[in-house]
């Protein structure tokens, strides 16, 4: 695994990382299953977000994830497909104490899987969402 952050010039923040996860059952009461991948483990996964200061108040960003397929049982029959996913956000600080934002996450409204249990169904991730956001300091 590895991550990135930092600043390319005072206005513009990026932050990403890649995960490479090669897991492995080592132990099951099902021996068909020793040496397979665990399920919903994708063995490669990536995000890479930026975000630009317009003014001291106003900052936006734009976010990209891929997750590689993995597979969705024990006995790797079944898998779960890798996937895109595009998010972006807007913030606007009101004061030192007050400040609120929107996120819009899945802009492509992909339809992609969260996870599944043991092959038998699998959990369809939220579509297009918009979240609204106010973080009060004091």
């Amino acid at each position: 695994q590895f991550g990135l952050a930092g600043n390319v010039t005072e206005q513009l923040r990026v932050f990403g990382g890649y995960t490479f996860l090669d897991s492995e059952i080592e132990s099951s009461q099902n021996p068909a299953e020793l040496g397979n991948r665990f399920a919903n483990i994708a063995p490669h996964s990536f995000s890479l977000w930026s975000v630009y200061q317009f003014t001291p108040q106003i900052d936006g960003g734009f976010g990209a994830q891929y997750v590689a397929r993995r597979y969705a049982n024990n006995a790797n029959t079944r898998w779960l497909p890798s996937y895109w996913r595009f998010d972006a956000t807007v913030g606007y600080r009101f004061n030192q104490t007050v400040d609120f934002r929107i996120n819009a996450l899945n802009l492509t409204d992909e339809t992609y899987f969260d996870s599944t249990h043991n092959g038998q169904h699998a959990l369809v991730a939220p579509g297009r969402s918009v979240l609204f956001t106010t973080n009060v300091t004091f």
